[in-house]
C-alpha cells in the first residue's frame, strides 16, 4: 500500500509531464504556423515568376492562400475550410504578431489562446494592435480562452479608433445564418446576430426549458433548449407575426425584459427573456456615449442600451 508522500510523488510526476505536454504541443501549433506561412510563401514566390515576371517587393495573391490551404488540408487531412483559417492565422502571427508567436512557441499560451489574440487584433489600426498585444499577452498566459476573450472585447473597444456604434451598425449588416454538418444525422447551426438579441434569445430558452423540467421530464437541460427551439421555428403557430430590426429585440439596458409568446415546447408559456445590462449613468441620461456592459459578453454600443422602450435599466455611476 502506498503512502501518503508516494502518491504525492506520483501526482507530481503526472501533472509535471501534463504540463511538458501541453507545452510542447503549443511549440508544434507554433512551428506548424511558422511552416505554413513558409509554404505559403514558396507558393507565392513561384505564382508571381509565373504570371508576373520581374515584378519585385511582397505581393499577397489569394491564389497562394488557395492553393497553400489545399496543400495543407491534403497534409493534415482536415477540411480545406480549416486548413484556410490556419493559412490566415499562420500569416497574421508571422508577419504581423511575432511576440505572439514567441508566446506560444514557448508554451506560455496555447493555440487556442493564440487564435483569440489574432481575433482582437484584426481591425485595429498597427499601433493599437501593437498595444492591445502589450496588454493582453501577459493576461493570455495567465488565464481561460473565454475569460480572455472578454477582457479582449473590452481592451480592443478603449483602443479602436472608431466609436463601437458605428462598427456596431456596420457588423449587423454581416448577419447570418450557417449550417454545418455533423455526425451521426446530426448538423450544427451557427448564428452570427447582434450580442444583446443572442443573449436575450440564450435566456429565453433556458427559461422556457426550465418551465418544461417536471419531476416527470426525463430530458435534459440543453436537450429542452435544443427543442424548444426547434419548435418556435418549426411550428407555424410560434412564429411571430413580424420581424425585429436587429438589436431592438428582447434586448436591452439593465435588465431588459422582452415578452414573446410561444407554443410548442414551450406549452403556451408567455416567456420573458431577461438579461443583464449595465449603463454608465451620464450614458442613460443621453449625456455621453461610452460603451454599455451586457453581462457574459462585454461592450455593447450605448445606442442600442438605450434603444428599447421595454428595459428598466440598471445604472453605474461614472
Amino acid at each position: 500500500m502506498r503512502t501518503s508522500a508516494e502518491h504525492a510523488r506520483e501526482l507530481d510526476r503526472i501533472t509535471d509531464r501534463i504540463t511538458a505536454l501541453s507545452a510542447e504541443k503549443a511549440r508544434i501549433d507554433a512551428e506548424l504556423a511558422a511552416s505554413t506561412e513558409e509554404l505559403r510563401k514558396v507558393f507565392e514566390t513561384r505564382m508571381m515568376d509565373h504570371f508576373w515576371p520581374g515584378r519585385s517587393g511582397p505581393h499577397r495573391t489569394n491564389l497562394a492562400d488557395t492553393t497553400t490551404a489545399t496543400e495543407i488540408a491534403c497534409l493534415l487531412r482536415i477540411s480545406e475550410r480549416t486548413a484556410h483559417r490556419l493559412v490566415q492565422y499562420s500569416a497574421l502571427l508571422v508577419n504581423y504578431h511575432p511576440r505572439t508567436l514567441a508566446a506560444l512557441r514557448t508554451g506560455a499560451i496555447s493555440w487556442p489562446h493564440a487564435t483569440t489574440l489574432l481575433h482582437e487584433y484584426l481591425g485595429l489600426p498597427h499601433h493599437a494592435a501593437t498595444r492591445l498585444e502589450d496588454a493582453l499577452l501577459p493576461v493570455a498566459a495567465d488565464t481561460t480562452v473565454s475569460r480572455l476573450s472578454y477582457r479582449a472585447r473590452r481592451l480592443r473597444t478603449e483602443l479602436h479608433p472608431e466609436a463601437l456604434e458605428n462598427r456596431a451598425r456596420a457588423a449587423v449588416q454581416g448577419r447570418r445564418v450557417d449550417l454545418e454538418p455533423a455526425d451521426d444525422a446530426m448538423a450544427w447551426l451557427h448564428v452570427h446576430l447582434p450580442a444583446t438579441d443572442a443573449a436575450a434569445i440564450d435566456a429565453r430558452l433556458t427559461h422556457s426549458a426550465r418551465a418544461l423540467q417536471t419531476s416527470s421530464e426525463r430530458r435534459t437541460l440543453p436537450q429542452l433548449r435544443v427543442d424548444v427551439l426547434t419548435d418556435l421555428l418549426l411550428d407555424d403557430s410560434a412564429l411571430p407575426n413580424h420581424a425585429h430590426q436587429p438589436g431592438c429585440g428582447a434586448a436591452g439596458s439593465g435588465t431588459a425584459s422582452g415578452t414573446a409568446s410561444g407554443t410548442g415546447s414551450a406549452g403556451g408559456y408567455r416567456v420573458r427573456a431577461h438579461i443583464n445590462v449595465t449603463v454608465p449613468v451620464l450614458t442613460l441620461l443621453g449625456v455621453d456615449d461610452a460603451p454599455a456592459d451586457l453581462e457574459g459578453y462585454g461592450p455593447i454600443p450605448a445606442d442600442i442600451a438605450r434603444r428599447s422602450p421595454r428595459m428598466r435599466p440598471r445604472s453605474r455611476g461614472c
